[in-house]
This record gives C-alpha cells, structure tokens and sequence, in this order.
C-alpha cells in the first residue's frame, strides 16, 4: 500500500474514532451537567490531573522509541515490555502512598484520597497493555485502534450515566474512568500480542537506545503535561473546585473539538512522517496536514467565539452561564496554538528527541510563569497572558526551534503559511462577533443561523483564496488515491 493510500485510510479511520469519541464526550458532559455538580467535575479534573500525570511513567516514553526504531528485535521487545510491566506496578504502589499526602496538603480535598486509591490499580493493569498500542501504531493498525478507541469510550459512558442517575456522583466519573481504560487495555493486547509475544528475557544493555529517546520523551511530556494541566492545577490548589468545574467545562467545549481534529492526524502523523525519508514530501505532507486542519477547525471554533452564550445555555443550561467569558476566550487561545501544534511531531519523526524536550521546556516553563501571575489577578487575566505570548513569543520560538531546522523554512515561508491559516478563521470571527452583537435578537434561531453561515462562507472563501496550492495539492493527493483503488 502507498503512502498516499495509507494516509488516507488512516485519515478515514482515526476521523471516526476521534468524532466518535468526542460526540460521546459532549453528549456524556451534556446528560452529567443535569444530574452532577460543578464540585464533582472539579473533583474529577484533580484526579484526571494526578492519574494523567501518572500514566507517563508506566509508558516511559518508550512507545515512542519503538515507533522511530525501524527494526526493534524481540529480545529488545521483551526487555521493554518487562520494564513497562514493573513500571506500572511501581506507579500503583507509588499512588497509594501519596495519594493522602496530595489530597490533604496540596488540593485539600479528602474525597480525593480514596478515589485516588480505587483508580491506582488501573495503572498495573496498564504496564502489561502499553507496549501493544505502540506495536497498532507502528504497522499503522489504524482500522484496529480505531475500532477499540470508539468501543471503550461507549462502555465507559454508559456506566457512567447509569451509575449518576442513580446517585453515585462523582464515582461515576470514576468508576466510569476504570471501566474504559481496562476494557482499552485488554483489547491493545487481545489484538497486539500476534506482534510480539514477550519472552523471560531481561537485558537493560540492549535497550539503552530505547531508555535514552524515551527518558527524552518522558521529560518532555511532564513538562508538557505540566503546562496543559497548569491552569487546573493552579485554579484548584488556590481557587475552589466549584470555580475548577466552571472553568473545566468551558475546557472540555473548547478541547473536544481540537482533539478531535488534531489528533485525527496527530495519532498518525509520527509513524507516517518517520517513515518519510525525502525532506521535500515531508514539507509537502506537513504544510498539507495543516491546512487541512485549520479549514476542518474554522465552523467549530466560528461557532465557539462568536455565540459563547448560545453555546452554553442550549448545551450546558443556564445554571452554568458562568463559564461564558472562559469559553470565548480559551476558544482564541486554541485557535492560535493549533497552528504551532499541527507540527509537533515533526521533531521526533526525525530523531530529535533532545531538541524536541527543550522546546517544550522552555515553552511550559512560560507558560507556567504567566500562569501563574496572571491567576493573581484573575483566570482572563492568565488567558489574556497566554493569548499575547502565543502570538508573539511561542510562534517565533516554533519558527526558530522546529520549522525552520526541519523544514528548512524561510520568514517568508513562515509568514505565508501563518497568514492563510490564521486570517480566515479570524477575519471570519471578528465579522460574525460584531454583526452578531449589533443585529441578532438573542431568542431569534434563524436570525442567529443566517448570521452564522454568513461568516462561516466569508471564512471559507478567505481561506480558499489563501490556500489555491494547497487545495489543489489535496485534490491531486486524493485523485491519486482514487486511481490505486
């Protein structure tokens, strides 16, 4: 299969699984909002911040390392495999000491104790699938991850909206949580290990590679873990779970959207570009998957920025209008970010671990920074913050950091391609902002539909007349993937 075809086929299949989960998202946080309270998804975001902090150690960057190796041997195999194993035992044991030190020193919730004692033992369960996901991945089994990432989520969802209806509150959400990363589990290993079935073999010297890119990789995801979870862990350690829960939500509105369009490339983008040798279809591949994105992104986010109190009141209710103004405004920080995001893994497709920890080092130390000021004041404060660093701060660093050494992008190459990724989604928004503020009558669905898809075609009319290339470079990719059908 060529690449072009295999890309394609991947594009069909994790689209699926990402809309998929993401619809069973927002319907989940859609029914939960009328049977949970904001504490308990504020509790619930403490425990995901710990649990997803945890879960780096048991895969130790180590996935990643077998995706890049192109050949990997199964005595290496097995070696790794015992390590992911005893990592997350390590992990679970390491939980259940420290889970009263963090729920009454650090976030001051007792409650968090005993739901962080319940989901440690996920974590052991854990180091026996974590190598199967990264052996899907690496044959580009996207039909086969696809498959098992829309069926989990499902379970998981079902479970938890029984047990709320029934009172359970926020141990719905965990239990819920369990059921999903188990029942994931198992199927990465029911449908991985005819890829390598571990040995009794142990040798850390044939490794040393391996732990060398994945200590890179663990280094780089706490520290990036660190600043996407930054806000929560700063708003619930000095503000109340409560104010976690609004903010959370307006998160979660914003989030779902961006995971779903980005990781529908990104969960395929690493194994496709390392196996990419030539720079200049690299470049071509990486400016493709771009433009792409941002013209998928451009009716959500429309959608998000410039009717945040329509969205909140028909999908959350009225009770929850507080996290309007964090809506609107974590909608444009994201818009700007997905532009540097959509590159990400570019670094490691080429080896450059090292190069890919220090970028992120430096950008999360940033953005903890104004964090961490700006909650002083107040959360739009820090969100007014990020907005302007990531304009004129972390763009710039992307440029100098990953697109220009691995691109060979020159300013110009650089300002086109910012240019005709950002200007329609922001030109289109401000246009609907302002006539929706002066023109629309707040009840009126049609009025606000009409002024909706108004600035919805400006935005895509913009950005074809930006992108004429790269459209007509998409158009040829799948013709020819239509003729190797």
């Amino acid at each position: 299969m060529s690449l072009v075809k295999t890309l394609t086929q991947g594009v069909k299949w994790t689209a699926l699984d990402s809309t998929c989960s993401a619809i069973i998202q927002l319907v989940r946080v859609f029914i939960l909002t009328k049977l949970l309270s904001a504490s308990d998804f504020g509790l619930m975001a403490l425990v995901l911040i710990v649990t997803g902090f945890s879960q780096m150690f048991v895969d130790f960057g180590l996935s990643n390392a077998i995706i890049y190796k192109s050949k990997n041997s199964n005595e290496q195999l097995s070696t790794l495999y015992w390590i992911n194993v005893m990592l997350g035992v390590f992990t679970c044991f390491i939980i259940l000491i420290i889970s009263y030190p963090i729920a009454s020193f650090i976030f001051k919730e007792g409650r968090l104790n005993s739901i962080l004692r319940i989901v440690s033992f996920t974590f052991a369960f854990n180091g026996f699938a974590v190598q199967y996901k990264a052996l899907l991945s690496k044959k580009l089994e996207f039909r086969t991850l696809a498959q098992i990432n829309i069926i989990t989520p499902l379970i998981g969802f079902i479970v938890t909206i029984i047990l709320a209806y029934k009172g359970y509150g926020v141990y719905s959400l965990v239990i819920g949580y369990m059921v999903e990363n188990m029942l994931r589990g198992t199927l990465f290993i029911t449908y991985g290990i005819k890829y390598h079935k571990p040995q009794w073999y142990f040798n850390i010297k044939e490794v040393n590679s391996y732990l060398q890119f994945g200590g890179y990789q663990l280094s780089e995801r706490i520290i990036t873990y660190f600043r996407q979870q930054g806000d929560n862990v700063l708003i619930g350690t000095f503000l109340s779970t409560e104010t976690l829960g609004f903010y959370n939500l307006a998160k979660i509105l914003v989030m779902k959207p961006v995971q779903l369009i980005r990781s529908v490339f990104n969960k395929m983008a690493f194994p496709v570009y390392s196996a990419i040798k030539d720079d200049k279809q690299l470049k071509f591949m990486a400016l493709t998957v771009n433009k792409i994105v941002y013209l998928a992104i451009i009716p959500i986010m429309l959608l998000l920025i410039a009717f945040p109190d329509v969205v909140i009141y028909h999908f959350y209710g009225e009770k929850w209008m507080e996290s309007l103004p964090y809506l609107q405004t974590l909608a444009i920080l994201f818009s700007i970010r997905l532009f540097r995001a959509t590159f990400g893994p570019l670094l490691l497709a080429r080896g450059k671990a090292k190069q890919s920890f220090l970028f992120n080092l430096w950008f999360s130390l940033l953005v903890f920074m104004a964090l961490a000021f700006g909650l002083q004041f107040s959360i739009l404060h820090a969100l007014y913050g990020l907005i302007l660093m990531e304009l004129f701060v972390f763009q710039a660093m992307n440029f100098k950091m990953i697109l220009k050494p691995v691109l060979d992008f020159g300013a110009k190459d650089y300002l086109k391609a910012v240019l005709s990724s950002f200007l329609p989604l922001f030109f289109s928004a401000i246009i609907t902002t302002i006539t929706y503020q002066v023109f629309s009558k707040k009840t009126s669905l049609l009025i606000n539909l009409g002024i909706y898809l108004s600035g919805l075609c400006i935005g895509i009319a913009l950005f074809y007349i930006l992108n004429r290339e790269s459209v007509k470079n998409i158009t040829t990719m799948l013709s020819k993937f239509k003729k190797e059908k």
